[in-house]
């Protein structure tokens, strides 16, 4: 005696599997080009005589995060989860004219992928630019 219920063959469950990554790829996608216009990409110059490019990028979708000195990489991660609300980037430029440069990202506490993180960046401790 069945109570009504059909057996289910293999190849159901595997349409369902397929469905299901289907839902999920469309979802990506959706939630890639909406968190790209919320990427964090600013430069700003350091120095009088001896001038230098940094550059700060980050992809909110990814968590990966770079910052470059004319153009080499610097710093490096990847931030997919992080339980600090304020992460610092410091580090050195300059030979002739050092400089401290310290990077500090803040991001929200909650569904901080969806939304912009803002970004400020310090030269000797003085505020020189900013990015939200």
């Amino acid at each position: 005696m069945t109570l009504g219920v059909a057996p289910s063959s293999s190849s159901d469950i595997w349409k369902v599997l397929l469905v299901l990554l289907a839902v999920f790829v469309v979802l990506m996608v959706v939630i890639y080009f909406v968190t790209r216009k919320r990427n964090a990409d600013f430069t700003f110059t350091v120095g009088q005589n001896e001038r230098h490019e940094i550059r700060y990028w980050r992809s909110n979708w990814s968590g990966r995060m770079r910052i470059t000195v004319d153009g080499d990489p610097t710093v490096r991660k990847f931030e997919f989860l992080g339980f600090p609300l304020t992460k610092k980037y410091g580090f050195r430029t300059g030979t002739t004219e050092c400089h401290d440069v310290t990077i500090v990202k803040t991001r929200p506490l909650f569904v901080a992928w969806m939304r912009s993180q803002p970004v400020q960046a310090f030269v000797d401790g003085a505020l020189v630019a900013t990015h939200s």
